[in-house]
């Protein structure tokens, strides 16, 4: 081979280097784009969120707005009691505390009841309550009567007040074992509730005595959690 042709080689040899290496010569493309897409989230109300509401039976319907100032569902708590109770003796049943649940949130929640912040105060020393062995009986020291009461829920159908008692038990076991109610509360829903009080007549009188002339405070909380 020639000196010339040899040269002739060399350079393109140098030139497909080149090629490869910028592309000019690669397929040919070709690009056309958007201007910048934008996806904004709305805002969404809290996963778990319940609002109560005392309620009333009226006409066999569970009424929501249980003050009746025509605003149910003022906040997230209640300022006052289900129950104001004097004078309790065994054998007695407060009934008829309705409480309305409404799912706020954007999840479906299950929802337990318990009691929360139980306090017993011993009022008085009265009847046999020292000699039957009381001994912070009276002058608002410790008292006993908590554990004998009971407390039962209710999950009622709204429109009928219609349901079935979901659980019943005092209200020192409930504080560590509350009520689940067996449905699920879906977003802006209304569940009902009933609440009943027990002051059981299989008390023993061993433990009447020791618990007359107390008093018992307790709030109820609804403790709303997300379903699985």
């Amino acid at each position: 081979m020639g000196r010339h042709s040899l040269r002739i080689i060399m350079v393109l040899g140098v030139l497909v280097t080149l090629v490869g290496g910028t592309g000019i010569f690669a397929v040919f493309t070709d690009r056309s784009t958007t201007g910048t897409n934008s996806v904004t989230s709305a805002e969404r109300p809290h996963a778990v969120d319940i609002k109560i509401s005392e309620a009333q039976l009226v006409g066999g319907v569970v009424h929501c707005d249980g003050d009746g100032d025509g605003i149910p569902f003022e906040g997230e708590d209640l300022t006052t009691g289900l129950f104001t109770i004097t004078d309790i003796q065994p054998d007695t049943t407060i009934t008829d505390a309705y409480v309305c649940i409404k799912n706020a949130g954007s999840a479906s929640v299950d929802v337990a009841v318990r009691p929360i912040d139980v306090a017993d105060t011993d009022v008085a020393c009265t009847g046999d309550e020292e000699v039957a062995g009381d001994t912070t009986c009276g002058s608002d020291q410790a008292g006993e009567l908590s554990d004998l009461l009971s407390l039962q829920i209710w999950e009622l159908d709204c429109d009928t007040a219609q349901g079935a008692v979901v659980q019943t038990d005092s209200i020192g076991n409930l504080i560590l074992n509350p009520i689940a109610l067996p449905s699920a509360i879906q977003p802006s829903e209304i569940a009902c509730v009933r609440a009943d009080v027990y002051y059981h007549e299989s008390t023993l009188e061993l433990d009447r005595q020791l618990a007359q002339s107390d008093k018992a405070e307790w709030r109820i909380a609804f403790d709303a959690t997300l379903v699985p």
